[in-house]
Parts: C-alpha cells; sequence; structure tokens
C-alpha cells in the first residue's frame, strides 16, 4: 500500500496533507469483495494494483488482519508508517 503524488492516491501529493484514498498492489491472498472491485484485474487479484481503494476501506483490511496489536499479522513498521505518514 501506497500514496504519493506519483502512486494511485487522492490527494497526488507530498504536503503532509491526510491521505483519502491510497493505492494496494500484489496481495498474497484475494481481498473482500469490497477491495476486490477496485482491482485493475479482477481475474488475478493477486498478481494486479489496487488503485484509489478508500481510507475507510483501507482501515476495515487492517483490523480483519488483526488491527494494529501486537497479535496483529501485519508488519509493526508497515503499521508505524501507515500512523507517522498517513494520520490514521
Amino acid at each position: 500500500m501506497q500514496a504519493s503524488s506519483v502512486s494511485y492516491a487522492h490527494p497526488r501529493n507530498d504536503t503532509g496533507v491526510p491521505y483519502t484514498h491510497f493505492e494496494m498492489g500484489y496481495p498474497s491472498e484475494a481481498p473482500t469483495p469490497a477491495i476486490l472491485k477496485y482491482a485493475e484485474d479482477w481475474s488475478n487479484p493477486t498478481e494486479c494494483i489496487y488503485p484509489y481503494v478508500p481510507r475507510e476501506l483501507i482501515e476495515e483490511l487492517i483490523e480483519l488482519h488483526g488491527g494494529e496489536g501486537s497479535e496483529s499479522d501485519l508488519p509493526t513498521p508497515l503499521l508505524r508508517r501507515m500512523n507517522i505518514l498517513y494520520d490514521f
């Protein structure tokens, strides 16, 4: 997942304004139907980009994977960067 002036994110800038939409890509497993609808290639959901995924869905995905606690299956550095850079 990423957000910057050169990714499929909104707003497309690097000024520190909180992002409302993020770019996801190449997940290790097919995402939920709510996120799958953003896939560039529905027939190959683990080998494509997901442009402009709304922040709310990203937050739901984080919760689905255990949230931000120590039991999460998401890497801690990723969560820390998201919190710092994207104001979660």
